[in-house]
């Protein structure tokens, strides 16, 4: 494994043909609101679901099956839509689809400048993403499936992305790397086109409190057919309380910056209670206006459910009854001589009733006892 991951490493990082044309740019774009909102810092993020585009290593560590929808809008008729599906199949195994699509109408042009006519493009991948989980690292590996559509012409391509994330102090310190988009993308003719390779590496600095948790999260992010760099920052605080769930995020991308007029700051938040969820992400981009970025996250927690068969089977079914034999009559001594022994009766039944087994495991209301209610989340509460 670590002989693959250096020549794929040493292959990405190899000279390009000048006459080669980075195809494909969509696929460095920040998707998915989490990801928007935290500048697209997120190497190092776990157990989110929208890590299947940015590092496949990131689903690792998802509690239950989790589905995301979100929608972007950008001015002049662009649209995009980003779903995940994303579940464990096993404590170490995860797996990951995820469906993107952006879409726009353009208008066609004569020479002289007149309008002749409308087209649509629309470019979209659909990708599956699987990570294995240790203690202390998390492995994982996405192939996409890529399409792209521009007036008559359209193409297709695949490619892999592979990412890695290591606990270097268990859930205070979290480095991560990815190698994206190796193998090929849609060539709609012109140029010799080349995927948009992207090498990104970051951390995550973790701080925890009873309900809530901070981090503060860096990355680096190196294209190699372009041969050019982009550094991100983004801070999240999110608490848990009960059932409710808040996030305040905020970011910035220095690959954005060049539009000016703000280019490259973002801000998000997220509220959920129960099972739904609800994120928002706000991107400015200068003088091509501003992007509005909404989420719907339905999750089915799957760790409730297994810590209530793992007391059940530890404690046995509380409906469980004895099987209890009554032992039956003796035959009577002698003809027309009737005795009932009941008390023989009910010394068999006492004796048939099995002594009840002594509880030795803790509660479940004190094993998942909750610290007084704190924070923003704890003053709604109160």
């Amino acid at each position: 494994m670590k002989k693959l991951i250096l020549l794929l490493l040493i292959g990405a990082l190899a000279p390009r043909s000048a006459a080669a044309v980075e195809g494909a740019r969509w696929l460095l774009s920040a998707e998915g609101v989490q990801s928007a909102a935290l500048g697209n810092a997120v190497a190092a993020l776990q157990a989110s679901p929208e890590q299947a585009w940015s590092n496949p290593a990131g689903i690792a560590g998802i509690d239950g099956v989790e589905a995301s929808f979100s929608h972007l809008s950008f001015p002049g008729a662009w649209d995009s839509d980003h779903i995940v599906l994303a579940a464990p199949f096993h404590w170490k195994h995860h797996l990951a689809l995820l469906y993107h699509r952006n879409a726009a109408e353009d208008t066609l042009r004569d020479i002289l400048g007149n309008e002749s006519g409308n087209f649509e493009v629309s470019q979209s991948a659909l990708m599956a993403t699987y990570a294995y989980k240790a203690p202390d690292w998390r492995l994982g590996a996405s192939v996409k499936s890529l399409s792209e559509v521009i007036q008559s012409k359209s193409g297709a391509g695949l490619a892999y992305d592979l990412g890695l994330q290591a606990d270097l102090v268990r859930d205070r310190v979290i480095v991560g790397a990815a190698l994206q988009n190796l193998g090929s993308v849609p060539d709609l003719g012109g140029p010799t086109i080349e995927a948009p390779l992207l090498v990104r590496s970051g951390a995550d600095l973790r701080f925890r409190g009873d309900v809530s948790t901070l981090d503060l999260l860096v990355d680096y992010r190196y294209r190699p057919v372009s041969l050019r760099s982009g550094v991100s920052l983004g801070v999240e605080y999110s608490e848990r309380y009960l059932d409710g769930r808040l996030a305040l995020r905020a970011g910035y991308d220095s690959s954005q910056s060049d539009q000016g007029n703000g280019a490259g700051f973002a801000l998000g938040a997220g509220f959920g209670y129960g099972p739904v969820g609800l994120d928002y992400a706000w991107t400015p981009h200068g003088d091509l206006g501003s992007q509005h970025r909404v989420a719907l996250t339905l999750l089915w927690n799957l760790r409730a459910r297994a810590r209530s068969e793992a007391l059940e089977q530890s404690l046995g079914p509380v409906s469980a009854k004895p099987d209890v034999k009554v032992a039956q009559p003796a035959a009577s001594r002698a003809k027309g001589y009737v005795e009932n022994h009941a008390g023989e009766r009910l010394d068999d039944l006492l004796n048939a009733t099995p002594e009840p087994t002594p509880i030795t495991t803790p509660l479940p209301l004190v094993a998942e006892s909750r610290p007084p209610a704190t924070g923003i989340l704890g003053f709604f509460a109160r």
